[in-house]
């Protein structure tokens, strides 16, 4: 695979967007690492974890222990709803019920100086913490939250996710070959993958699997099935299968290795060439084989004439891989840099030469913003040594590498080692790669136009990402052109998408261009482009005019110096009937945006468009297109949108952002009320029957005994005025194999205020079993407003059953009720005022106030039947997301969410 390979070295390391599905990462055992004498026993994980992230983490300047100590302590809060944390000043104070602590915080000069305190807190909850979360997963908690300031590429892996990476990353698992999701509440084939014993066995896209292994698969968890559908190579497994208008069948499959294909190749012949598409869906153990495979199988019946390199959409892999794949294009220059802290102890990766090399024909590379990590260190190799035209959009940016540690019972923490450098010492950071020529695609449908580029998501759009500002150098394309792009259909799936150049533009355009141009050097190669692309470019302005005039839009450009202009606007929204005018958005209607413009200059205005700008996501991003207004003319453009009957309120000063071809944007500022509606509040009633009707088995004695099959009724009532309109309740088995759902799902339809409807589980209990008990978990929910009910059932077994069912059978369950009375925004929206009540018929919990994540408020109820709530929230810039948290003594949940918009970010 060239030398290239071989001098790779320590670079060998992860190189991933988030939780790739590639090996792609160097595993650090503990016994290899001169760490500080063990000191802290209880908290053994976390002092292993500090003390790799002091030793191997890129960016020193980036460790503030302070802040680390306060995020694990917040996320350990997270974890556990009964603690409460509080730093102030120097001190840490920790509340538990009625147990109070408060922790001197030492100066902190390290992140090793933290431990005191960790330590600390640890033994208080050691002596005062009795619920579910044990001192390992405690430990995790705390390390999870601790590398969160770092960046977003560092973090946690527990043992349970360290076992799943290492079964993706490293292909050594048995499977059947198939990709499967939930539809319709159903475990579903998306698609089989070729070659694989799924497809062999002639499963089909939308088949549904009912068993595996005679295990129902009603209500299962996807990670569950997932794993059941894995297994040892060579060993069997047998699903059920429901296909549309067919009887249920069996079908018993052999698991072997199954290895995705990252590799898709065409060639297509165009002006008397013959052009090659190499599409690279990711970076994984056999990707750069299979690239040499695919590029020899191309030139079979005749030599390439150009190549195109589609990185669209891949995420990255192993840095092996992407390197040896960029040298094979190239017999001199530099592939990669990387920096270590403070861009220091830098390496270099040099191209190799090899007679092999394709180094002799027209190379073009698509990227996009799904392009990360590898991909994107092809892409930069190649342009920056001035070996491909590169054409897109916008790459996502991430240029950082990880490692991987291990810590303990196959625990590990992924921190970031180096930042790597496209050659020419250029930073891809939070910036991505700028293609030489940008294609934005533009949409043109009803209520739905997309003439604007989107905010993309990119790695500077996550919190705590990495920068470089010494090496970052930002760049404008060459070339930008808008193309028309019909909506795509429905139901596809990169797992069964082929290549099709006849429709996507973009790969289209590049083979065109590779069929008019000779040249290998980038620069050359978009000389000698301009003329084709200004064509397409022109055509493609022509396509977006025609299909504007179906809308009465003139989105012609005909005057060539156009002075500035000015506007008046108009904005309203309206339900129902054009003269319904409201001030207030509710939940559930659908509402028409009018706004006018008013063009009060002596100058027409042509292309006008107006951006909505808003941390409203129903909102951001919407388009007004108006097109030519004439001097004094007043045009009118509209959208319309449901708002989801799950929308809470909220007050915005939306912004409008006005573009058009003779003026620099300008900005109008609209207030948006969003006003939620009442939602249903639903009461259950169980009870349990065990023969009394055909549908169980069972000696009619009202006890549960082995062999017996049981049905599991609920009466659910709406009690409240809110009508919910489409209600499924759902029974969930979490034996696992000790038991069988035979039945798990009603859809009850709409369910009137204070109407009662019933539902039905049915659940088979073998006669082996010997366990004193069984768990179930009921759920009722709304789908559209989202309202809910869950509640865990045990149920006691046998004929002398030690416990008893919790919940009761035959008394009313109802869900805590929680009262807000009054809330107040400060004048400068630094803080919130909020005060309410939470009541229960029975027995409170506890209540809890969280700010996104972080709990700020907790009250154990001391088994009252009410709690109150006063208290001040600090708010953070831009939208806020308040949740009141009510739980009654069986964990039954009420929680309403408040949104409040803090101080402008900007």
């Amino acid at each position: 695979m060239k030398g290239i390979l071989k001098k790779i070295g320590l670079l060998s390391l992860l190189i991933v967007i988030a939780f790739a599905a590639f090996k792609a990462y160097s595993l650090v055992p503990l016994k290899n690492l001169e760490l500080k004498p063990k000191t802290y026993d209880a908290i053994y994980r976390i002092e292993r974890a500090q003390s790799l992230v002091g030793r191997f983490y890129y960016d020193p300047s980036r460790i503030h222990p302070l802040k680390m100590l306060e995020e694990g302590m917040n996320n350990l809060a997270g974890k556990i709803p009964e603690l409460l944390v509080d730093f102030s000043g120097h001190n840490l104070t920790l509340s538990l019920g009625n147990s109070h602590e408060t922790i001197h915080i030492k100066t902190l000069k390290s992140l090793y100086d933290i431990l005191d305190s960790v330590s600390q807190a640890f033994s208080f909850l050691q002596k005062n913490y009795k619920g579910d979360v044990d001192s390992e997963n405690r430990e995790y908690a705390f390390i999870e939250g601790m590398l969160k300031p770092l960046d977003p590429h560092s973090n946690l892996f527990t043992p349970e996710d360290f076992r799943e990476f290492k079964t993706q990353t490293e292909g050594e698992y048995g499977g059947i070959g198939i990709v499967v999701g939930t539809r319709d509440d159903e475990l579903t084939v998306i698609a089989p993958l070729p070659d694989t014993p799924a497809s062999e066995a002639g499963l089909e896209t939308d088949d549904k699997i009912t068993q595996i292994d005679q295990r129902s698969t009603i209500n299962m968890p996807i990670n569950e099935a997932v794993d059941l559908l894995r297994g040892n190579i060579n060993s069997k497994v047998t699903l059920t299968i429901q296909r549309k208008n067919k009887e249920p069948f069996d079908v018993m499959l052999t698991r072997r290795k199954i290895i995705i294909q990252s590799i898709d190749s065409k060639v297509v012949k165009l002006d008397s060439k013959r052009l090659g598409i190499l599409a690279v869906r990711s970076f994984q153990e056999d990707t750069y084989k299979d690239a040499l495979k695919a590029l020899k199988n191309m030139a079979h019946e005749g030599s390439l004439n150009g190549l195109v390199i589609d990185l669209r959409n891949n995420p990255g892999g192993l840095l092996d891989q992407c390197l040896a794949l960029a040298d094979k294009f190239l017999n001199k220059g530099d592939l990669l840099y990387t920096a270590g802290a403070n861009n220091e102890d830098e390496q270099v990766n040099p191209a190799t030469y090899d007679h092999d090399d394709l180094t002799d024909i027209p190379i073009i590379v698509l990227v996009n913003g799904g392009s990360a990590s590898a991909s994107e260190i092809v892409a930069g190799a190649l342009q920056n040594n001035n070996r491909a035209l590169v054409m897109g959009t916008q790459s996502f940016g991430k240029g950082s590498v990880q490692s991987v540690f291990t810590l303990k019972d196959d625990a590990s923490v992924k921190l970031t080692i180096y930042q790597y450098l496209t050659p020419g010492h250029v930073s891809i950071q939070a910036v991505g790669i700028t293609p030489d020529v940008w294609l934005e695609s533009i949409h043109l449908e009803k209520d739905a136009f997309d003439l604007k580029a989107d905010k993309r998501i990119s790695e500077n759009m996550l919190e705590e990402h990495l920068e470089n500002s010494k090496y970052i150098q930002k760049s404008d394309p060459a070339y930008f052109m808008d193309y028309f792009e019909a909506a795509k259909p429905e139901n596809t799936s990169e797992y069964t998408t082929k290549i099709d150049e006849d429709k996507d533009y973009p790969l289209k355009l590049a083979l065109d261009i590779l069929s008019k141009t000779h040249s290998i050097n980038r620069q050359n190669m978009l000389t000698e482009a301009l003329s084709l692309l200004d064509e397409e470019k022109t055509k493609q302005q022509k396509q977006i005019i025609e299909n504007l005039k179906s809308f009465d839009i003139d989105w012609s450009k005909k005057e060539k110096n156009q002075n500035p202009v000015s506007f008046k606007h108009d904005s309203g929204f309206y339900v129902s009937t054009p003269e319904n005018k409201v001030s207030t958005l509710k939940a559930g209607n659908e509402v028409t945006w009018n706004l006018s413009l008013q063009n009060t200059s002596k100058n027409s205005s042509e292309q006008v468009l107006v951006v909505v700008n808003a941390e409203n996501p129903l909102l951001d991003q919407r388009e007004f297109v108006f097109g030519r207004i004439n001097s004094l003319e007043t045009r009118k453009a509209q959208i319309t949108f449901k708002i989801p009957e799950n929308m809470v309120s909220l007050d915005e000063e939306v912004k409008l952002d006005i573009f058009s071809a003779n003026i620099e944007m300008t900005t109008l500022t609209v207030p948006v009320t969003m006003q939620a509606k009442e939602h249903p509040l639903f009461v259950a009633w169980f009870h349990m029957e065990d023969g009394q009707n055909p549908d169980s088995q069972g000696n009619k004695n009202g006890i549960v005994d082995p062999g017996e099959t049981i049905k599991l009724g609920v009466d659910l009532t709406n009690d409240s005025n809110a009508e919910a309109k489409n209600v499924t309740v759902n029974w969930r088995n979490l034996e696992g194999a000790k038991v069988k759902l035979v039945k798990g799902r009603d859809s009850l339809g709409e369910l009137a205020p204070h109407q009662t409807k019933q539902a039905a589980g049915l659940i088979e209990v073998p006669a082996t079993t010997l366990q004193p008990s069984i768990k179930v978990e009921m759920s009722a929910v709304d789908r559209p407003s989202f309202a809910s009910f869950f509640s865990t059932l045990t149920i006691p077994l046998g004929p002398k059953p030690t416990a008893s069912f919790s919940p009761a059978l035959n008394t009313v369950q109802k869900q805590p009720i929680i009262t807000i009375t009054q809330t107040k925004i400060s004048s400068d929206r630094t803080s919130f005022h909020v005060k309410g009540e939470t009541s229960d018929d029975q027995s409170l919990k506890d209540l809890m106030i969280f700010l996104g994540t972080k709990k700020v408020f907790y009250r154990s109820s001391n088994h009252n039947t009410s709690l109150q709530f006063d208290m001040d929230i600090p708010l953070n810039k831009g939208l806020n997301v308040i949740s009141v948290q009510a739980r009654d003594e069986n964990l039954l949940t009420q929680t309403k969410i408040l949104s409040i918009m803090g101080p402008p970010k900007n």
